[in-house]
């Protein structure tokens, strides 16, 4: 449905039988449940997650959105203000993306999203993902991270710094664990050598 941009300057105006205090949206869901947010971005505030708009009001409108168009993307892609104020023209529901899933989209057109792809492919507990389920895991994933030889990536004992999980891209690793004999003397023992098929 519409929606539309003011200067941002303009005050909202009661409807009905609405108090002048009232901010111009209507509850979606009754109580307003988290799952389903409503309210109205203004010119001027931060760039939180974008909302479903609802009925509202103007005072005065320099353009019209219609079903397929958006708004909203310059704040979430470069972080900045809102600069100008849209508002439900009428009874409007406005599909809802957060920033971090809208940047996402981005992430996947190039980099090394398609690489990531193929490697999870290899990756044997992942065969029983369809390739749409690889593919958002691939473009999730945090990066490469480099290790030199003999660095270790996880020390069997302390506690994990960091919730992760790890799939070698190249090279290889060692996989080895630590006793402690019966006469009190620590050896240690080769598991498995790791490496990319």
């Amino acid at each position: 449905q519409g929606a539309n941009a003011g200067s941002g300057r303009q005050r909202p105006t009661p409807l009905g039988g609405r108090s002048p205090n009232a901010p111009p949206f209507d509850s979606t869901g009754g109580d307003n449940p988290s799952n389903e947010p409503s309210g109205f971005e203004r010119a001027g505030s931060p760039s939180p997650s974008p909302t479903a708009l609802r009925s509202g009001a103007w005072d005065e409108e320099s353009t019209v959105l219609r079903a397929g168009e958006s708004f909203g993307e310059l704040a979430l892609l470069y972080n900045t203000r809102r600069e100008a104020t849209f508002r439900a023209k009428e009874d409007a529901v406005v599909y809802a993306v957060a920033r971090r899933h809208f940047l996402a989209c981005f992430s996947r057109v190039g980099g090394f999203c398609s690489e990531y792809c193929k490697l999870l492919e290899e990756v044997h507990c992942l065969s029983l993902l369809v390739s749409s389920e690889r593919w958002e895991l691939a473009c999730n994933a945090n990066g490469l991270v480099d290790f030199k030889p003999g660095e270790r990536v996880i020390t069997q004992g302390k506690p994990r710094q960091a919730n992760q999980w790890y799939v070698i891209f190249s090279g290889g690793c060692t996989m080895s664990l630590n006793t402690i004999g019966s006469d009190g003397q620590e050896s240690k023992e080769v598991l498995s050598e790791l490496r990319r098929p």
